[in-house]
């Protein structure tokens, strides 16, 4: 009899350790954060509509206020009733801790790749995905709510509603500038950009073949340059020399305003106001003054013109740190599309006078 109250206690005593050993200690903390999942109700349903939020981000539509901020949410809509029902925008009511309604921000992607939830027909056992974009401000915790009647039935679904803190979210809006000022950098300021390493996905990996469009520019440059100074015979190294010269000093010397005019999961456009060292209407002033001076020096006129084009350019690149520099009269834009997980370039109308105001606007 002893032997078995013995093991029965001896049971019991493993049985115990074993329970001890599986309980967190209340001494320790856990090392690992919480997900989002464990901290904010991401999905919810009522039996006749499940709705998840399955992701979100901030954005700024193309007509958005630089100083507001704007929440792309992400959801997914399904009909669990056997009956079809109607979808609209105004099913979902978005508000802040104080009760206040906000109204959902129109917004227009001219790829279409940002499709915002709409009226629509929802089958039964189907699901509807759909961005809505809310303004929200700092600080401040929002619920989503919905609720709606069910297809041919006068009584109202139950409410469901869901917490948002726009701080979970990720917020790149005003780090995208960072992939105009690398493409300037790269392209006309003579430097590589800085592509971050990390995969993360909020990272702006500038891609594209910039090595390429630095030689566009610079042919382009050639091209002005030659077109401009055309009267002396300029060698390859020579042109090179200047370009050289001008870009350097730009680097050092440029001021370049960048502003957000949009920006949206597939598309990001960036608004430059580059002030440049100015070549601009230098020519013909520098022309008549060699003239005036040099004219008796030379036995013709094609040799006084080769011999202002050639001082024009020496005179240029060693005063180059010393010119003015040149304000565009209006911004320009650079438009910067996803491909394969980086940013790419995509050329448009104004890239043309973006390169023109790298070269000085040279004249």
């Amino acid at each position: 009899m002893k032997k078995v109250f013995k093991y029965t206690a001896l049971l019991v005593a493993g049985v115990s350790l074993t329970a001890c050993a599986l309980l967190p200690s209340p001494n320790k903390k856990h090392s690992g954060k919480p997900s989002q999942e464990t901290t904010v109700k991401k999905s919810a349903s009522n039996g006749q509509v499940d709705i998840q939020i399955k992701d979100g981000q901030f954005i700024m539509p193309s007509d958005g206020s630089a100083d507001a901020k704007y929440l792309a949410l992400s959801l997914e809509i399904k009909n669990k009733t056997n009956d079809k029902i109607m979808i609209s925008s105004s099913d979902i009511g978005f508000y802040d801790s104080e009760g206040e309604k906000i109204q959902p921000v129109g917004v227009y992607d001219d790829k279409e790749n940002f499709k915002t939830l709409s009226y629509e027909d929802l089958a039964e056992g189907k699901t509807l995905s759909g961005n809505l974009v809310f303004k929200v401000e700092d600080g401040k915790k929002y619920e989503l709510h919905y609720e709606k009647k069910t297809y041919g039935s006068d009584e109202k679904a139950e409410a469901i509603k869901l917490k948002v803190d726009p701080t979970k979210y990720p917020n790149h809006v005003d780090e995208s500038k960072k992939l105009a000022s690398d493409y300037l950098n790269a392209v006309f300021l003579g430097g590589e950009a800085k592509t971050k390493s990390s995969k993360d996905k909020g990272d702006l990996v500038l891609g594209g073949n910039l090595e390429q469009d630095k030689k566009d520019y610079r042919a382009a440059f050639t091209a002005d340059f030659t077109r401009k100074l055309h009267d002396y015979p300029f060698s390859d190294d020579e042109i090179n020399a200047f370009i050289d010269a001008y870009v350097k000093s730009n680097a050092k010397r440029s001021e370049i305003d960048y502003t957000v005019a949009q920006y949206m999961p597939n598309s990001i456009v960036i608004k430059i106001k580059p002030r440049t060292v100015s070549l601009n209407k230098t020519m013909y002033t520098y022309r008549q003054d060699f003239y005036d001076k040099h004219r008796s020096e030379y036995g013709s006129l094609s040799d006084v013109y080769k011999a202002t084009d050639k001082s024009y350019a020496n005179d240029m690149m060693a005063g180059m740190d010393s010119r003015p520099l040149l304000t565009p009269e209006r911004d320009y834009q650079l438009k910067f599309v996803k491909t394969d997980g980086k940013w790419v370039l995509e050329r448009d109308y104004s890239y043309e006078s973006i390169v023109r105001a790298f070269e000085g606007d040279i004249s």
